[in-house]
């Protein structure tokens, strides 16, 4: 068994080598402080994480995503004042599922 590892492991390092990377190693792992934090600072949420295209078609899918959220509060505000045959957008499934509420394009 520890021929099979210590041929799984040469060969990890082998690919490591040709990717130019190294492994780290027992001995760094523990000289690591366990309480450190990657620096603050990084670059976060540059792109929307329901629309993270950059090309043409990315507008066409925000102006999409705005026009079914703008519809799903709508429908949501008027089955909280009571209305019983509000239809919810495509793609609404937990509430269809659990509360049987009608939505556009379900069957």
């Amino acid at each position: 068994m520890s021929e099979a590892l210590g041929a799984l492991e040469e060969e990890h390092q082998r690919e490591l080598a040709l990717e130019r990377r190294r492994f780290l190693g027992p001995a760094r792992v523990l000289a690591q402080n366990p309480f450190s934090r990657p620096p603050p600072g990084e670059p976060r949420f540059a792109l929307s994480p329901r629309i993270a295209a950059r090309d043409k078609w990315r507008l066409e899918g925000i102006f999409r995503l705005k026009t079914v959220l703008r519809e799903y509060r709508q429908a949501w505000t008027a089955r909280q004042s009571g209305a019983s045959d509000v239809t919810f957008p495509a793609g609404t499934y937990l509430l269809r599922i659990l509360h049987g509420v009608q939505c556009a394009g379900a069957a």
